[in-house]
């Protein structure tokens, strides 16, 4: 499954993380990102904050669910 991976999920990645962070700016959160990582906040120098103070969030590789087992408690 490494294959689909590689083909669906990175892909994926490279276009959640800008359109994510266009979303947040469009409704007044305003972000940057890099590459398919993490999308951080803006610096606010009148506030005194360095980029990514308020917040950071990862675009982390989905779990598929293909490689786990479902038990029933």
């Amino acid at each position: 499954m490494i294959f689909l991976e590689q083909m669906i999920a990175l892909p994926l990645r490279y276009t959640t993380a800008p359109v994510s962070a266009g979303v947040l700016n469009l409704i007044g959160v305003s972000t940057g990102y890099g590459g398919p990582g993490p999308i951080y906040s803006s610096a606010d120098l009148a506030a005194g904050l360095a980029q990514g103070d308020r917040f950071k969030l990862d675009v982390a590789e989905a779990c598929s669910g293909l490689r786990s087992s479902s038990r029933s408690p």
